[in-house]
């Protein structure tokens, strides 16, 4: 079986592998997700031949003075930890396993690999494909969260790889968060109004679970960030009826609590805020932030979730597959309280890690500021809506289909009548790939050619053919048309 013991002094790093990749025939680390695995995320910290690799079969005990065990695809830690999350949802997260942290991650060749060339050429994995297909959807579940692009499994790795590193240095110790958070589950209505009143020039870390299809609040939880604990507040009980007495009084006092602070949410310009303006009009304040947009502005390519900014920003485990499905009885309602408690005590470590983070970038922090600054006159306008001339928009509508036939025959006249028209995807990928022979710019997750917006635009850049361009304008002007049919919301 391969194994790379240590050939320098062990720093306390062992790295487990679903399975030896599609080069790794005579010794593990070799290809070219290795190469960047060692000199891109273990250096300059360390290196691959201090720390020790091996294989998920292999059931030899672990080296003296292992620190932290670093897992590498999903059949890694399936195995080792016994966990059911999915490895887009683990990613990242620690776990204490026989007393030693353990991280799991990607694959290092799935990292560089565009495809999933290992499910293809690599024998190994085919065949553990084939013997945990059913497995895998039992423990997978009926929803798999925290969904990661291919095209970013290499940030990620190199993410975790840095945290990893980090446990290492601190002598295989998970750093804590000064932040003790106290729970304060169905607190009584006096404290919960008199906290919210109270409070002035504060941040106020909020979060709201909401029924999917009425957008009722079931319940809501906050904190400031000048104090430790976390007010968990039911809206609803299990039978939809109000779960205090006082709750219209408490939902006054969160109007004024948001005039007096710095209103914080996950994705609340999306979706908190405005359900909180749209369902209950109560109006967020004019100093809002959203750790979303604010990690948009950081990573601007990388995934926004709650689950990847936890993982990213924080030490804390996943805990985004804890909310219950339901909320038809106790402990169904319990659950989702404690999950939406969770959600602000991690919201909170994230804003405070991004601000650090942004502020020896100056450039950085204004442009965090000016998104955090728009969040309030854009949600006014979907809200209120905005005047527009509909005679002007229907004048908007007939010119754009003008051109669009006009750039319609044009392509026609140069691409001969023995072409199709160019009006779908799979007929431009015909014509430009099979025909003219252009190299495939870029592929769907099945594998097959495309030619969407990005991928055209690649194309363009590589071949001088006016069919590309009028090609372009034509979509341009098909998305104008499309936009401008939208459906009136207030006569």
């Amino acid at each position: 079986m391969l194994k790379n013991s240590p050939k320098f002094p062990y720093n306390g790093l062992t790295i487990i592998l679903s399975n030896p990749n599609r080069f790794e025939k005579r010794k593990l680390g070799e290809g070219s997700g290795a190469f960047y695995f060692n000199n891109e995320c273990l250096q300059p910290e360390t290196n691959i031949y201090c720390c020790e690799t091996r294989l998920i079969d292999d059931h030899s005990k672990l080296l003296p003075n292992t620190k932290v065990v670093f897992l590498l695809g999903q059949r890694a830690f399936h195995i080792y930890t016994g966990r059911t999350e999915t490895l887009d949802e683990a990613r990242g997260s620690p776990y204490i396993i026989n007393n030693i942290p353990c991280i799991a991650s990607f694959n290092y060749q799935d990292a560089v690999d565009p495809q999933n060339f290992e499910a293809k050429f690599n024998q190994e994995v085919i065949d553990y494909e084939e013997e945990y297909e059913e497995e895998r959807d039992s423990f997978i579940g009926e929803k798999s969260r925290s969904k990661t692009a291919r095209e970013n499994y290499r940030f990620w790795l190199k993410a975790d790889t840095k945290k990893v590193l980090r446990i290492l240095e601190n002598n295989g110790n998970i750093p804590m968060s000064s932040f003790i958070p106290e729970y304060h589950i169905y607190a009584p209505a006096k404290t919960i109004i008199e906290t919210l009143q109270k409070e002035k020039g504060q941040d106020l870390y909020i979060d709201i679970e909401t029924d999917i299809e009425t957008l009722d609040i079931r319940c809501f939880a906050f904190n400031f960030n000048n104090s430790s604990n976390i007010y968990v507040v039911p809206v609803l009980d299990t039978d939809y009826k109000f779960a205090y007495e006082e709750i219209p009084q408490i939902f006054r006092a969160l109007p004024r609590s948001f005039l007096n602070n710095t209103v914080i949410a996950h994705n609340g310009a999306v979706f908190d805020f405005f359900i909180f303006a749209y369902k209950y009009k109560i109006p967020i304040g004019n100093s809002v932030f959203d750790t979303l947009i604010a990690n948009h502005r950081i990573f601007p390519t990388i995934e926004k979730s709650l689950g990847h900014c936890i993982s990213y920003w924080t030490y804390e485990p996943y805990h985004k597959s804890e909310s219950a499905h339901g909320y038809n009885n106790l402990s169904q309602a319990e659950q989702l309280w404690k999950y939406c408690g969770k959600d602000v005590y991690t919201m909170r470590l994230i804003k405070e890690a991004q601000m650090k983070y942004a502020k020896n970038d100056p450039g950085l922090l204004a442009s965090i500021n000016q998104a955090m600054k728009s969040i309030r006159p854009y949600l006014i306008m979907s809200i209120l809506g905005m005047k527009y001339s509909e005679e002007r928009r229907q004048s908007w509508i007939n010119e754009s289909d003008r051109l669009m036939m006009q750039y319609a025959r044009i392509m026609k006249i140069l691409t001969g009548d023995n072409v199709e028209m160019l009006i779908s995807n799979k007929k431009c990928t015909k014509y430009f790939h099979d025909l003219l022979g252009y190299p495939i710019v870029k592929r769907t997750k099945t594998g097959a050619s495309s030619l969407s917006a990005d991928a055209l635009l690649k194309l363009k850049l590589r071949h001088e053919n006016p069919v590309i361009d009028f090609l372009i304008k034509y979509r341009e002007k098909q998305k104008e048309t499309g936009t401008l049919q939208f459906k009136e919301w207030i006569k």
